[in-house]
């Protein structure tokens, strides 16, 4: 059985040694150019992050880079990151088209960000069937540090507590509730849903860029697209996990699916899903999830 973190208090920096030591560094480099990217693990912010960065925009992690007051940064070379961006995406072949507004994703609540200010938040959100067990499945094939494992069974994983807080569903929630809240008291707030990505990338990219103030010509838009298809993603990543000869079999580019729940949902599974908060907060982003019969 799994161990979970101490239990701390909101906004006290209470993810402070749980892998997000340099992003409450970073905090201190926000100003009103900054759009932050909140999700939840699991939502496909490796898919968003890589079409930024493949459209030129200023993108940054900052768990894993150094921001600068210019609005640069130090780009990270960490193995999972050489695993997701692709092509003009990576740091050697990184050119800006702009340097704001800066995105800056986070999954962080958004209360550790009351003290601070910033233009804007952009939420990328997914069906939380699809993110929690992409979530589980993240950790099982990544987690390094012992907070960051998880036990082998997802039932067991979303009904234990997990990443300093409470377990996954009741977290899912608090998550974007918290979120939707700060989005009103920003200059800019849009949401993008993983499954539009996955629908019509080039849509749905060009209308949440232009929530936000941001133009860029539609042949960009669908070059970059192209560029952060699963396919190319996947092979990308196959290539990088040869040469890195690090042992893992585990993809982060699993398969991307949109309802890939139906594949592995049982009745005992989809007992979680029936939460009545889940159903609420689910329903505002439009995802249907079942009534309890």
């Amino acid at each position: 059985m799994r161990v979970a973190p101490p239990k701390t208090r909101p906004g006290d920096r209470r993810f402070s040694g749980l892998g997000f030591d340099r992003h409450y560094e970073n905090m201190r480099f926000l100003r009103e150019g900054d759009i932050l990217v909140p999700s939840i693990g699991g939502a496909g912010s490796s898919l968003l992050g890589n079409l930024f960065l493949e459209l030129g925009l200023n993108y940054t992690d900052p768990c894993k880079e150094v921001l600068l007051p210019d609005g640069l940064s130090v780009p990270p070379d960490d193995a999972i990151t050489r695993r997701v961006r692709t092509g003009t995406a990576t740091a050697k072949n990184r050119t800006l088209r702009r340097r704001w507004p800066r995105f800056g994703k986070t999954h962080l609540p958004a209360e550790e960000f009351d003290e601070y200010t910033f233009g804007g938040v952009l939420m990328l959100i997914r069906d939380p069937r699809d993110a929690l067990y992409s979530w589980h499945q993240y950790h099982l094939g990544f987690a390094e540090m012992e907070w960051e494992k998880v036990d082998d069974s997802f039932d067991d994983f979303l009904r234990r507590p997990f990443f300093s807080g409470p377990p996954p569903i009741e977290n899912w929630c608090s998550f974007y509730e918290g979120w939707t809240r700060r989005a009103q008291r920003c200059r800019h707030s849009a949401v993008i849903r993983f499954e539009d990505l996955k629908h019509d990338p080039t849509r749905a990219m060009r209308e949440v860029l232009a929530a936000i103030g941001v133009q860029v010509p539609v042949e960009d838009l669908r070059r970059a697209v192209q560029c952060s298809s699963y396919e190319v993603m996947r092979a990308h990543e196959d290539t990088v996990a040869q040469s890195d000869s690090d042992g893992r079999e585990a993809r982060v580019m699993r398969s991307g699916n949109v309802e890939g729940w139906k594949e592995w949902m049982t009745p005992q599974l989809m007992s979680y899903f029936l939460d009545e908060r889940l159903r609420s907060v689910a329903r505002q982003f439009g995802y249907a999830t079942p009534t309890a019969s």
